[in-house]
């Protein structure tokens, strides 16, 4: 299962793949417990519980325990909402407003929203296939430069942006092939924008 590439592209693709949530798909989490809406599922024979990368977003409105993804490391963002607390029993985690936060996702932490609900933005990526060599969060203009080897994901946070050829409308995605060096900036007049980048590279 691969999500959610227009049909008959391929994937990963030898161009910047753009991906809006109207191609998103809203699935059950694993707990039962709410329900997460699926953005990108790769390879193409992965499934929720296989994976070698996964990028979904979810709204989280009490709280609850997260489901565990052994082998598996995360990058969660607050992109609505007070804030979030993750409670992993030896400590407890702080999650401000697009302040991305990486843990283990084999771990279950209880996840308490803070001031009533929140939605999130997860990038997920099995260990044995990738590395997250950086994850940040941009304010302004920027380059997203992508190694040999690699792959590079865009979440438009708040606002729109621009890049070439392409305009991203707020929680677009682009998913940036091997080699791409691609700039960004926030589209005029929306001062406010944020974007997330992840590049990840290959194991081995």
């Amino acid at each position: 299962m691969t999500h959610a590439p227009p049909a008959g592209r391929p994937f990963p693709a030898a161009a910047p793949l753009h991906l809006r949530p109207a191609d998103w798909l809203s699935l059950p989490w694993k707990t039962g417990q709410g329900r997460t809406d699926e953005i990108c599922l790769m390879p193409e024979d992965a499934t929720r519980g296989a994976f070698d990368l996964r990028i979904s977003s979810a709204p989280i409105t009490a709280p609850g325990p997260f489901s565990a993804f052994c082998g598996v490391d995360r990058v969660i963002t607050v992109i609505d909402g007070a804030g979030l607390e993750l409670d992993f029993g030896s400590g407890v985690a702080q999650l401000a407003p697009l302040r991305p936060f990486r843990f283990d996702s084999g771990l279950t932490p209880i996840g308490r929203p803070r001031g009533g609900g929140v939605r999130v933005m997860n990038v997920m990526a099995a260990r044995d296939r990738w590395h997250m060599a950086a994850v940040r969060v941009a304010r302004g203009p920027f380059r997203a430069a992508v190694p040999e080897g690699g792959l590079g994901i865009i979440l438009a946070l708040a606002a729109g942006w621009r890049a070439a050829g392409c305009r991203l409308a707020p929680r677009d995605t682009l998913i940036l092939p091997a080699g791409t060096g691609l700039d960004l900036s926030p589209a005029p007049r929306e001062e406010e924008g944020a974007a997330l980048e992840v590049i990840l590279v290959a194991q081995g």
